[in-house]
């Protein structure tokens, strides 16, 4: 028993000095705190690719040299301090931080979100300048499936899958008009099977983030979601294909947007490093030819595009000029659900355009 004992302190020093960090946010799934995991992938499902290059299983603390900045794209899979695309990111509590663009705190932040982090190489730690958390729509149930395990916020369909986690939304399909934010990342094919499933307070403004669908005027579409732009909101480099954030108010079949801005991006006085990006692996148009989540990429000759295309993945690599991103390493994301491969897009839906990797001056909120 004093021998156990030993082991499970000594375990515990592990964790909260953050030694064997990249082993514990590495693990497959969303678990809580203590290391769970809500769901493992069923016996039998067929395997992952086998991943590329060194960066995604050395991590970016080795890649990175003191004082050096990268940027994350993903999801939040466990805590302490937080995990996100299998590193270990360190934060505090005065740690800027904005919700869907609106000034939040690091307390707010909840399993299953999908985050923007910049970070920093800090004595062999990697430490965020600040956090941006992006959700993929919030607002009102318009229209909800219990039998087939979907909801539809403002248009946009959410499906619940094995990895969803609950907030005080409940664990089931929400009612119709209950204000809902959901987290996750669309699949090639416009299919969001979200992450996250949370409550949203009625002061909380409506939101939507994707590709923009449709565009006539000051009329457009992102993933099902009809918006209404004010005279002279359309940014210049507007087109189908791109990816966007919209903020508004839900008038009940519109969404007035009050702003809207290009993606991805990050809130940064410096231009990161290294970046690394979960998302589908999709084709797009423009240079390079593939994106993930919407962000230009250029695949290494080592990797297999057909073996990679609509898995759910995480790249790691250096930007170069004109905003695309040369990949270094490419895995399997821990939330793969190789069960379920997404397709390519549909005919009905609009070809991703490659975009570049956007910086913006940081605003603290």
């Amino acid at each position: 028993m004093r021998r156990f004992l030993q082991v499970v302190l000594l375990a515990l020093v592990l964790e909260a000095s953050g030694v064997g960090a990249v082993d514990f946010c590495a693990k497959g799934g969303i678990g809580a705190a203590n290391g769970a995991v809500a769901h493992a992938e069923p016996p039998g499902s067929p395997p992952g690719p086998d991943p590329v290059g060194g960066m995604g299983g050395t991590g970016l603390t080795a890649a990175l040299g003191p004082g050096e900045e990268a940027a994350l794209v993903g999801t939040i899979t466990r805590f302490g301090s937080v995990c996100v695309n299998g590193e270990h990111v360190r934060y505090r509590s005065d740690t800027p931080t904005a919700l869907d663009g609106v000034p939040d705190t690091p307390r707010s932040l909840q399993l299953g979100q999908v985050v923007r982090l910049h970070v920093r190489h800090d004595g062999g730690e990697l430490v965020a300048r600040r956090i941006d958390v992006v959700d993929a729509v919030v607002g009102p149930v318009t229209e909800r499936d219990e039998a087939g395990r979907w909801f539809a916020v403002m248009g946009r369909r959410v499906f619940l899958g094995p990895h969803t986690m609950f907030g005080n939304a409940g664990p089931a399909v929400p009612e119709i008009g209950a204000r809902i934010a959901a987290s996750g990342i669309p699949r090639a094919n416009g299919h969001l099977v979200t992450t996250r499933v949370q409550g949203a307070g009625p002061t909380m403004p409506s939101f939507v983030s994707g590709m923009l669908t449709e565009l006539d005027g000051r009329l457009l579409e992102v993933e099902g979601v009809a918006v209404r732009l004010s005279a002279g909101a359309v940014p210049p480099d507007l087109e189908v294909g791109t990816q966007v954030s919209v903020r508004g108010t839900w008038s009940g079949d519109v969404l007035d947007a009050d702003e809207i801005v290009l993606d991805p991006l990050f809130n940064s006085d410096v231009a990161p490093v290294l970046v690394s990006v979960e998302g589908y692996l999709d084709r797009c148009v423009g240079p390079g030819g593939h994106a993930i989540g919407g962000l230009a990429v250029s695949l290494p000759g080592e990797i297999a595009p057909a073996v990679w295309l609509g898995r759910r993945v995480i790249g790691a690599g250096r930007p170069v000029t004109g905003g695309g991103l040369v990949l270094e390493s490419l895995r399997p994301s821990p939330l793969d659900d190789v069960g379920e491969l997404a397709s390519d897009a549909s005919a009905d839906r609009p070809v991703r355009i490659c975009q570049p990797l956007v910086v913006v001056p940081a605003v603290s909120p």
